[in-house]
Order: C-alpha cells, then sequence, then structure tokens
C-alpha cells in the first residue's frame, strides 16, 4: 500500500465564498464505502476576499482548521 500525498485545495462557490477539500494522489479507499476517492470535502468555507479584520482573522482560524484535517488523515 502506498502512501498518498494530501494537498489542501479551494474551490470558488457563490456569493464570494471558497470551500476547502482535500485532493489525495493517488487516490485512497473510502473505509466506509470501499470507494476510491481522489476528494474529501470537509465543508469549511473562507471568504474569497475578506473586508475587515474580522473576515481575515475567520479564515487564517478556518486555515489552519482545514491543515489540522490534513495532517490528521495524514497521518492515519
Amino acid at each position: 500500500m502506498s502512501i498518498s500525498k494530501v494537498t489542501l485545495r479551494r474551490r470558488p462557490i457563490k456569493n464570494d465564498m471558497e470551500s476547502l477539500y482535500l485532493d489525495f494522489y493517488p487516490a485512497i479507499r473510502n473505509p466506509e464505502t470501499m470507494e476510491m476517492s481522489r476528494r474529501e470535502y470537509l465543508g469549511i468555507y473562507i471568504y474569497l476576499h475578506p473586508k475587515n479584520e474580522v473576515e481575515r482573522e475567520y479564515n487564517n482560524e478556518m486555515l489552519l482548521k482545514a491543515e489540522a484535517s490534513a495532517l490528521s488523515v495524514y497521518n492515519l
């Protein structure tokens, strides 16, 4: 079994936001469905163009949370 490379990526969505997801290469097997998967959406959304300090701080906190998710998946 080879180790997958995990990359945190962003995808623009409506309302001037971005969705964060993990990209795996090569694909990994989902233990629940036993299907191969390249992406796992985290359900974390950040502002595409933060307008003030509160939105910038929110983005920083959510990016740290997403990076922690990537590290926990990578260490499994």
